[in-house]
Formats: C-alpha cells, sequence, structure tokens
C-alpha cells in the first residue's frame, strides 16, 4: 500500500539541479535511536533519500551525512544538517523522501554539491 505525507507532492517543483550519489546516512528519530537512510540525491537546498522504513513526517530532523573527505580520497567525512521531509512515498517495501535544509551553512551546501560533483 502506497502513501504520502504530503498528497500534492507532485506539484512540488525543483527549483535547483540535484546530482546523483549513494552516501549512506542516518536520520535521528528519537532520544538515542537513529534509521539508517541512503542518500541518493543532492542539490544545494536538500536531499532525497531512501531507506526501508517511513520517515517521521512532522518536525525538522537531523541528520548525518557521511560524505567523501575534501581533499582525502577514500577518506568519508561527516556533515551534520537539519531538514524537513517535502514529500515521501512508502512502495514496494521501500521509502523514497525528499527533505529540504532548514539551516545550512552555505559553505556546508557548496561542500555538497562539490563532494557530489567530485570535485573534491
Amino acid at each position: 500500500m502506497a502513501s504520502s505525507t504530503n498528497p500534492d507532492s507532485r506539484k512540488h517543483e525543483r527549483r535547483h539541479l540535484r546530482y546523483a550519489v549513494s552516501w549512506s546516512a542516518t536520520v535521528q528519530v528519537g532520544p538515542g535511536q537513529s534509521l539508517p537512510v541512503r542518500v541518493i540525491d543532492v542539490s544545494p537546498q536538500g536531499i532525497g533519500v531512501v531507506s526501508d522504513n517511513v520517515l517521521p513526517g512532522a518536525g525538522v530532523l537531523s541528520i548525518v551525512l557521511r560524505v567523501p573527505a575534501p581533499g582525502n580520497p577514500g577518506q568519508i567525512g561527516a556533515l551534520s544538517v537539519q531538514a524537513r521531509i517535502v514529500h515521501q512515498l512508502f512502495a514496494g517495501g521501500r521509502n523514497r523522501a525528499g527533505l529540504e535544509f532548514v539551516q545550512i551553512a552555505d559553505a556546508d551546501a557548496e561542500l555538497l554539491v562539490r563532494c557530489a560533483q567530485k570535485r573534491v
């Protein structure tokens, strides 16, 4: 059964180019509780993720992204961001969600895009 936290998700238009990636991340869902997700695309304004579980649909989520470390090939760095769910759809045992950054420093947004473009 498919469900969505935003029935008008088709009306949501992307304002920024997204870059395909395959990064691991964790979403904080409660005190001491987190869900693993896979980041599948990134833009300066948000990320797309897939997971085995539906993400909590209300409020701001804390997410730790594991991204290639700038200047250190083969190394992985962690970047903490705050985001809210714009849309999500659970179908076929898999959840796909689009998250929009709530507050992110310009330097961090630029870093994410550079990592996605493999320019680090």
